[in-house]
């Protein structure tokens, strides 16, 4: 293996960049609006980046996420003599990935290692990569370097203990809260998974809700478990409150696609009705688990529209972030990165099959043809 590609979906930077990206995520979608509706989906999409933008002074989270990925995978990758020049493609704006492919072979990469910003297997999620890389391969040719593309990673041990910490340092926040009871509290909060919506045609085809679902599961099992169990953020305080908090509930966010479409459901903003009326819960803590790093949605979706309707409800609410470039995913991806350059044309074995895909999907993933 000669190098290490990161791949994610790209977000504008500027104001001038805001109408050609998403220009080119609805042609990159193949969304068959008319004109009309195009042009009013442009207008408000836009409209959010430009109101993010004056908020907070970034159009978009995810560019800075995915530097802070490369630059602390550089210190990993240099601390375990890992000697891999790490390259950095989008989907839908700069660096584009076939200009990322193309440098890759001026520079002589022959063989390397692609991993996605995206947790869990979909077709959006890791078919879309890896359809893309490919595509970019034979757009620049036989020179292009060969992949090996990790899978979607919600498996590895690691990205359960991430969810995990994060939700710790959300917890110590809302306990900080001077109105917040901790023993009551945490029995009046329901914590809120959250992934992003994704068409009913497209969850039949694959693992996806289970693989969420899963992994909610394991990340509560880690904050039921004794201290010392998530090792990266300080539970002395919480202890022993952070055990009580268990209920929980997986929903969907940032649906897409035409009105009439059936997409996964139950809808975040719409949930937090019946949180409130019908099960009479007095907190919520919303946690992005589908989202590996925060972007738009995150920060729109749940921060903008979800935190308007808590209030509405009176419903006091804390976020986690996005894992991200967290400690424990740093170490994880430089597992993966390890186990794939093991594994390098091995057609067998555990952890080759865990961790490398070669177009060998399991059976109930996504159509490779």
């Amino acid at each position: 293996m000669d190098a290490f590609l990161l791949l994610s979906y790209g977000a504008p930077e500027c104001s001038r960049d805001v109408r050609p990206f998403i220009e080119n995520v609805l042609r990159g979608h193949n969304v068959a609006f008319d004109r009309s509706t195009v042009i009013e989906r442009i207008d408000m999409v836009a409209e959010r980046y430009d109101r993010l933008a004056r908020e907070s002074g970034s159009f978009s989270p995810l560019p800075g996420e995915c530097r802070d990925l490369i630059a602390l995978l550089h210190e990993e990758f240099r601390r375990t003599e890992l000697r891999f020049p790490i390259y950095w493609g989008n989907l839908f704006w700069h660096p584009y990935l076939e200009e990322t492919i193309a440098a890759m072979s001026r520079d002589g990469i022959r063989h390397a290692v692609a991993f996605a910003t995206s947790a869990f297997p979909s077709v959006p999620g890791c078919r879309r990569y890896r359809d893309a890389l490919e595509s970019a391969c034979r757009a620049v040719g036989p020179r292009a370097p060969t992949f090996q593309f990790i899978r979607p990673c919600c498996e590895h041990p690691l990205f359960p203990e991430a969810v995990a910490d994060r939700m710790l340092e959300g917890l110590a926040h809302m306990e900080l809260d001077p109105d917040f009871d901790p023993v009551v509290g945490a029995a009046k909060t329901k914590i809120v998974f959250t992934a992003h919506s994704i068409p009913e045609t497209d969850a039949m085809l694959v693992p996806y809700t289970g693989a969420l679902r899963a992994a909610c599961r394991r990340v509560m099992e880690l904050l039921r478990a004794p201290i010392g169990a998530v090792q990266s953020c300080e539970r002395s305080h919480l202890q022993p409150h952070v055990q009580s908090y268990t209920h929980w509930e997986l929903v969907y966010q940032s649906r897409g696609g035409k009105p009439g479409e059936r997409w996964l459901k139950p809808d975040v903003v719409e949930r937090l009705t019946g949180i409130k009326r019908e099960e009479r819960f007095a907190n919520v803590f919303l946690v992005p688990i589908g989202f590996f790093c925060e972007n738009m949605e995150t920060v729109y979706d749940l921060d903008r529209l979800a935190g308007e309707r808590c209030e509405q409800l009176g419903l006091h609410h804390v976020r986690a972030r996005a894992v991200g470039a967290s400690p424990k995913i740093i170490r994880m991806i430089r597992e993966c990165v390890v186990d794939a350059v093991t594994n390098a044309g091995v057609n067998a074995g555990v952890n080759a099959g865990k961790t490398v895909c070669r177009g060998d999907c399991p059976s109930g993933c996504c159509p490779s043809g």
